[in-house]
């Protein structure tokens, strides 16, 4: 059976069941689903990501206030600088006894313990930190956004994997009534060939044809079990590999979409797309960020100490203000405005890429949308012709007037028809599926 591709990246999941009337379990696609939000691991680790952001968001804005410090010294030396140090600043120098040569050169050792309380508030870096802010902020926008997309290419891959496992049970099921008449044929011309009343060959012919559908059969139940697997392994849930599924049904055509108004919803719409906008300002804010290390740094300081030593304890207090031009810096500052600039070209040019696969991303879903719907009605339309044919040719066959070999053809081309019309619903279901993702309506929490 023919697969559905769309060009985009796809996330996996989880799964809950419901229980049918008769007792089984069911698998649902909203049970499914509804699962997958929940313990995704890809899914999970992207939210982890919006937490990460948010806490460099406020760990940024934090930065915009006074930083306060409280800091420890302590220092026990018998150097005669840090000796009459530790007198000054605890005020007990002693004019009579210190300044002889003996305390002044050959100092007992001194222990000086200082506790200060500092405050640091830069107030102006050349617009860094509120530079920073915004970068933070971009950047937290954009984890959201791709945080909704993540969960809207969640949804869209559950729903392909489910319909797909949907479909090739089904397909079991047309390939398991195929070797069922097939068996027939090879039950019917043995005995009219014990009997004498037909050729070896249609005897031959009919178990040739029963071998096909044996190895058709046997590819239907490949195709299912691989599609298990594939559906296990996107909700996370072996118990997948046994559970039945919700029955199959026939999608219903509509009227095809108009290929504008997607472009136009996909535009105003697509999560993945504001969070490449975001990538964008915030490349932005970084260039802002890196030509504010050009500007003079102004900021105050101001500092409470407590300091006790052998001599006795004492208390100062001190306030200022500082103003910093870095005059040369051996290029750094030159090449991180540049580097930051480069980056701002690449997002802008990422931003403009992602607009155009989107673009490219509905027009292939609208084309794929209208082919699997004329498939679909002609498919369906010819089974009905194709089961006539096979009344008729088995008809004439029975009254003598055709051969095997018609009936075996009429027959093959039943299960070919109906396997066409079941690949070319399966694809319109997906071309539905991928209409919500490539607009953006598939990105509801």
């Amino acid at each position: 059976m023919r697969r559905f591709f769309v060009p985009l990246v796809l996330l996996a999941g989880g799964w809950t069941h419901a229980i049918a009337a008769n007792g089984a379990e069911i698998l649902t696609l909203e049970s499914a689903l509804n699962q997958a939000l929940e313990s995704n691991p890809m899914l999970r680790s992207a939210e982890a990501q919006t937490q990460q952001t948010s806490a460099q968001l406020k760990q940024a804005q934090g930065g915009l206030w006074p930083q306060l410090n409280l800091n420890y010294y302590y220092n026990k030396s018998d150097d005669p600088l840090d000796v009459f140090a530790a007198r000054l600043r605890t005020r007990s120098v002693n004019t009579a006894t210190d300044f002889t040569d003996n305390e002044l050169n050959e100092p007992d050792e001194a222990t000086l313990e200082t506790t200060r309380l500092g405050l640091n508030w830069p107030l102006y870096t050349g617009g860094q930190r509120l530079a920073g802010v915004a970068g933070a902020r971009a950047v937290h926008n954009a984890s959201l956004h791709n945080y909704r997309y993540s969960r809207a290419l969640l949804r869209y891959q559950v729903t392909a994997a489910y319909r797909g496992l949907q479909a090739t049970t089904e397909g079991l099921r047309i390939a398991g009534d195929a070797v069922t008449a097939a068996e027939a044929h090879v039950k019917t011309t043995r005995r009219l060939s014990r009997a004498g009343r037909i050729i070896k060959s249609d005897r031959l012919t009919a178990e040739v044809y029963l071998s096909r559908m044996q190895g058709g059969l046997e590819q239907a139940r490949l195709q299912q079990q691989q599609a298990r697997y594939q559906l296990a392994s996107l909700i996370n849930a072996d118990t997948a590999l046994q559970t039945r599924l919700s029955a199959w049904t026939w999608p219903a055509t509509s009227r095809s979409a108009d290929e504008q108004d997607m472009l136009t919803q996909a535009m105003a719409q697509r999560a993945d797309l504001k969070a490449a906008k975001a990538q964008t300002q915030a490349a932005r804010a970084n260039v802002r960020k890196s030509r504010g290390k050009l500007h003079p740094q102004i900021g105050i300081v101001a500092n409470r100490d407590r300091m006790e030593s052998d001599f006795g304890d004492g208390d100062s207090s001190s306030a200022g203000a500082y103003v910093q031009l870095n005059l040369f810096s051996g290029g750094s500052n030159y090449y991180g405005i540049k580097a930051q600039q480069q980056a701002l070209i690449q997002a802008e040019e990422q931003l403009k890429q992602q607009r155009l696969r989107i673009t490219q991303e509905v027009r292939t879903v609208v084309s794929q949308q209208r082919i699997a719907a004329k498939r679909l009605q002609i498919a369906r339309a010819s089974i009905n012709q194709a089961r006539d044919a096979v009344t008729r040719v088995k008809r004439r066959y029975g009254q003598g007037r055709t051969i095997l070999i018609d009936l075996l053809q009429a027959e093959g081309a039943l299960v070919q028809t109906r396997t066409d019309a079941l690949a070319a619903a399966l694809d319109y279901e997906l071309a539905q599926a991928a209409m919500k993702l490539v607009t953006g309506d598939g990105e509801a929490p």
